[in-house]
């Protein structure tokens, strides 16, 4: 079976009942579905976007952990240049938000993606410095630690879920559209992973002598 990868980023605990219009439908439709989600750690540096210590968001995440994987997309600054500072501070950031979202992550091999794809030199190497296994970058992988190898064939789906997408005309036409993409992957014979399951599954090709 071929592997596509579904992601959804700009997720934060002010979008939840819009993620239950999307992407909780979506998952009714297609049963199978498995989603990685990058979310901010503390939305606009706002206290109660806090994903630590906002219960709603825990909540949301327990109920839906069998099909969702939660990666780290920067801190949250409100004009999104988390990853456009300085290393000293830039580090802090990153580490900062990392402490906030890494109980949701997973425990060996998790995933980074910058707000809005804004990097500069300093940011890989503080990612690996905080054992970061892979950075997405405009819909690929570059490999980090603890993957000495290429990822397996894979296609990745990208979505965003942001307050532009409030208007309900909006919501539906996305998710409809998301729909559409999805059924016709699924009739190819693609089946989905998370970034975690897509790591393993390589490693373990390679072990294996696939």
């Amino acid at each position: 079976m071929d592997n596509v990868l579904v992601t959804c980023s700009e997720m934060n605990p002010s979008l939840i009942p819009l993620w239950v219009q999307t992407w909780d439908e979506l998952k009714k439709r297609h049963p199978d579905l498995r989603v990685t989600v990058f979310c901010y750690p503390v939305y606009k540096s706002l206290p109660e976007n806090d994903v630590f210590r906002n219960k709603e968001f825990m909540q949301w995440y327990r109920e839906r952990k069998d099909w969702i994987e939660i990666g780290q997309l920067g801190y949250g600054l409100k004009n999104k240049s988390d990853c456009k500072r300085f290393s000293s501070k830039q580090y802090s950031l990153l580490h900062n938000g990392y402490r906030k979202i890494g109980s949701f992550m997973p425990k060996q091999y998790y995933c980074f993606r910058a707000p809005q794809y804004k990097m500069n030199e300093y940011t890989l190497p503080i990612l690996g410095s905080l054992g970061f296994s892979a950075c997405m970058y405009h819909g690929k992988f570059i490999i980090m630690c603890g993957v000495d190898m290429p990822l397996q064939d894979h296609i990745v789906v990208e979505s965003s879920i942001s307050m532009d997408e409030r208007n309900p005309d909006n919501i539906v036409n996305i998710r409809d559209k998301i729909d559409q993409h999805l059924s016709k992957l699924e009739k190819k014979g693609y089946g989905y992973l998370t970034t975690t399951e897509l790591i393993k599954k390589s490693l373990g090709s390679v072990k294996d002598g696939i």
